[in-house]
């Protein structure tokens, strides 16, 4: 999850296009109206694309830029934030919350559910005993990961998908955000919205993977993987930016980090997916429109934007 109206005073270091770049120009995929209030999430099995209306309590489809199907979120469960698709199962993932948004109706019970492409409840987990704060989900050949966006924590569901095991604990991160496996499954990356981006392995070692420089990459919320490119989106300034690296044979740097797009067309990029050789993009989730600490300047919610770049060669 962005929480961006909470991290906009924290000092992270920025990557920024200079004006030496060319950016990628984004296509445009769909524009979600703005009657869908507050769009975060996406996930797609490449002709279905799935949002996450945080406000209205929905996950949305989409298919060939209509809207052909809306899911209300089952009884007894949060808001829906980050989605992914699990190609294994047919089930769509959802991380929930209750962020502290302006919204009419009560929020209770986050966790992790999942529903399939009807809207039925097919999963619910929630680890025992700990309060969470679940923002973002990713799904990879049956295995489930679920971050916590409050205290850093990951967990992840295997087999059966029936209970969430630590990989993160508590108070290891400070933000857990997107994550991707890689190396075979072998190894998870992590964003961290306060720590920056790191490596786990399968015993839990928690290895960080900083820039050439030795700096983290701080602010990154969407993660994605396409080949050896690793796709992210860094928000934790208006605009965001796209922006892709790929992992250095020590297995701890950052190699090739570029910008891939940014400026006007991403005020408020979020998550992030892949379908084909495209990037699909929330490129503006206008968190700030729900934000209860702006009363007096907070802009009324429009039309969201749902973009594409492809992905870098």
């Amino acid at each position: 999850m962005t929480w961006s109206f909470v991290w906009l005073a924290i000092a992270l270091a920025i990557i920024a296009p200079s004006e030496d770049d060319a950016p990628l120009k984004p296509t445009i995929v769909l524009e979600v109206p703005a009657k869908h209030r507050l769009i975060e999430g996406i996930a797609t099995d490449g002709q279905t694309i799935w949002l996450s209306s945080v406000v209205d309590r929905r996950v949305l489809a989409w298919r060939s830029g209509k809207l052909v199907r809306v899911l209300p979120m089952p009884r007894k469960t949060a808001r829906p934030l980050g989605l992914a698709y699990d190609s294994s199962r047919k089930w769509i993932w959802i991380a929930t919350d209750c962020p502290r948004i302006i919204a009419s109706d009560a929020c209770s019970g986050g966790g992790l559910i999942a529903i399939d492409r009807r809207g039925k409840l097919k999963a619910r987990l929630h680890p025992t005993g700990v309060e969470t704060h679940f923002g973002d989900v990713s799904a990879d050949r049956g295995t489930v990961h679920v971050s916590d966006s409050m205290n850093g924590a990951v967990y992840v569901c295997r087999g059966d998908c029936r209970t969430l095991e630590v990989v993160v604990p508590i108070g290891a991160g400070r933000s857990a955000q997107s994550s991707v496996r890689y190396d075979d499954g072998r190894r998870l990356l992590v964003a961290d919205y306060g720590a920056g981006i790191a490596s786990i392995d399968e015993t839990g070692v928690r290895t960080p993977i900083v820039r050439e420089d030795g700096r983290p990459l701080r602010g990154v919320d969407g993660l994605a993987r396409v080949g050896d490119w690793i796709i992210g989106i860094q928000n934790s300034q208006s605009p965001g930016v796209v922006l892709a690296f790929k992992l250095a044979a020590d297995g701890q740097h950052m190699t090739a980090l570029q910008v891939l797009a940014g400026g006007a067309d991403f005020p408020d990029p979020t998550q992030i997916t892949v379908s084909g050789d495209r990037i699909l993009i929330v490129a503006d989730a206008q968190w700030v429109a729900y934000d209860p600490a702006r009363s007096v300047d907070r802009p009324t919610q429009h039309a969201t934007r749902i973009l594409s770049l492809p992905i870098p060669r």
